[in-house]
């Protein structure tokens, strides 16, 4: 269920700010949602990767289809894709999910710091002990 929630709701955080602001803005939703909603590094990486390539791809996918491939077939003749316009949409839905997920596992390994060091001091000895707890947000 966390899987499903983390998911939809890193679609519906990029899909709003993409509106308003630049397209990095996927990096800061993936990376507010990886914080607030606590996955392991791998799931969190994998969460914020599909969520933004499902996202990236469906929007190219879209907006391609409204000038029958005409811009996005030109420009894989530019790039080495040999017009391939398909080939440019997962291009671009990849770039955007490695974006997002890079986000999403730099909160998970972020939560995961410690939190700080405590001297004890025993008489004449003094130790340190390393308290390892996570963060939360």
């Amino acid at each position: 269920m966390k899987l499903i929630a983390t998911f939809f709701l890193t679609i519906l955080l990029s899909f709003a700010g993409s509106l308003f602001f630049p397209w990095w803005i996927i990096a800061v939703a993936a990376f507010v949602v990886a914080a607030l909603i606590h996955q392991r590094p791998l799931k969190a990486f994998l969460i914020g990767f599909f969520a933004v390539f499902v996202l990236w791809g469906s929007q190219a996918i879209y907006l391609d289809a409204k000038n029958q491939h005409l811009l996005a077939t030109k420009i894989a003749f530019v790039l080495p894709l040999g017009g391939s316009y398909i080939m440019l949409i997962l291009l671009t839905a990849f770039i955007g999910g490695l974006v997002a997920g890079m986000a999403a596992l730099t909160a998970s390994f972020l939560r995961r710091t410690p939190a700080k060091k405590i001297i004890v001091k025993d008489g004449f000895e003094t130790r340190k002990q390393v308290v390892i707890k996570e963060h939360n947000f």
